[in-house]
């Protein structure tokens, strides 16, 4: 096996890995798990939100989880964990990395859409941060659930 082989291998893993540990975190009762994720600069940032009953939820607002800060902080580091080993793949392989992911995981079907960015997304910016953008996305996909709604 190639090293390009093994870099997609482990982007599919990782992707499969922190769904499954969002999906595990929220405990059932959710439509979907959108997670955003950011490797910029090699900076880790994991951040996976839910769609509940038509309602868009960030991982401290589920009803029916645990949602205690220590398994937020679990969830997290699980997270940045995985984001950590893809970051590693592609610096053995000589691949790029995405600065960004955006992936979106349907449970009723289990597809998964995934989106990729390599340039900068905030850090070429005075006042933007990976907060601000995964709260934007979060903010669209609200719209787009309430315009369906």
């Amino acid at each position: 096996m190639n090293e390009n082989s093994d870099f997609e291998e482990v982007l599919a893993d990782v992707q499969s890995e922190m769904v499954a540990a969002s999906l595990e975190y929220a405990e059932g009762g959710v439509s979907d798990v959108y997670i955003y994720a950011s490797t910029e600069n090699g900076s880790m940032f994991f951040d996976p939100f839910f769609v509940v009953g038509g309602e868009v939820v960030g991982r401290g607002k589920l009803l029916n989880a645990d949602t205690s800060i220590p398994r937020q902080r679990s969830l997290v580091k699980c997270g940045n964990a995985q984001l950590l080993r893809l970051w590693e793949a592609g610096t053995k392989s000589g691949r790029p990395v995405p600065s960004q992911l955006k992936l979106h995981y349907v449970v009723a079907n289990g597809s998964l859409d995934a989106q990729y960015e390599y340039g900068p997304q905030y850090s070429n910016h005075w006042t933007l941060t990976v907060h601000d953008i995964s709260g934007t996305w979060q903010d669209e996909i609200r719209g787009e659930t309430d315009g369906r709604a």
